[in-house]
């Protein structure tokens, strides 16, 4: 998405393109269809929906955890501003993926544990993340909406 102005948002669609190739002779080579990859647009709501969102951009995979310079770590989404540290929340706490065009969350192998509309996730087992779910890092709560991508 490019954000032109303010407020007027042109949303640029990725399009899949098929070629065939011949020689002059008309003889078939090969056809081939370029795959395009999937990008989410994620609004998450940490703590309240009174609070202004939060966007992502999931492209493949986004770190969600708390940043620690001196370990090096800087997560895709830095829940360290809503009081992560104290809610539990590991440095690699999450993170979300794309396969298949689906959009997944898998805990990271977590002390305090992520859940998925209640369900604890065992770690590195990959939840589906469905439009309006409620996400929980530790004792912290979001709630995850796909803006673009679904």
């Amino acid at each position: 998405m490019i954000i032109i102005g303010t407020g007027l948002a042109l949303c640029l669609k990725p399009i899949n393109l098929t070629m065939t190739l011949t020689r002059t002779n008309g003889q078939h080579i090969m056809t081939f269809t370029t795959a395009t990859r999937k990008v989410y647009t994620l609004a998450i709501y940490v703590g309240n929906e009174s609070s202004a969102p939060m966007r992502l951009r999931v492209d493949r995979v986004a770190l969600v955890g708390r940043q620690d310079a001196q370990a090096e770590c800087y997560p895709d989404l830095d829940l360290g501003p809503f009081g992560a540290r104290d809610a539990g929340v590991s440095r690699r706490h999450a993170q979300f993926v794309i396969t298949q065009g689906r959009l997944y969350l898998s805990d990271l192998g977590s002390v305090n544990g992520t859940r998925v509309n209640g369900v604890k996730l065992a770690a590195n087992d990959p939840q589906l993340v469905r439009d309006g779910d409620q996400v929980e890092c530790g004792k912290l709560r979001m709630i995850v909406y796909i803006v673009e991508g679904a």
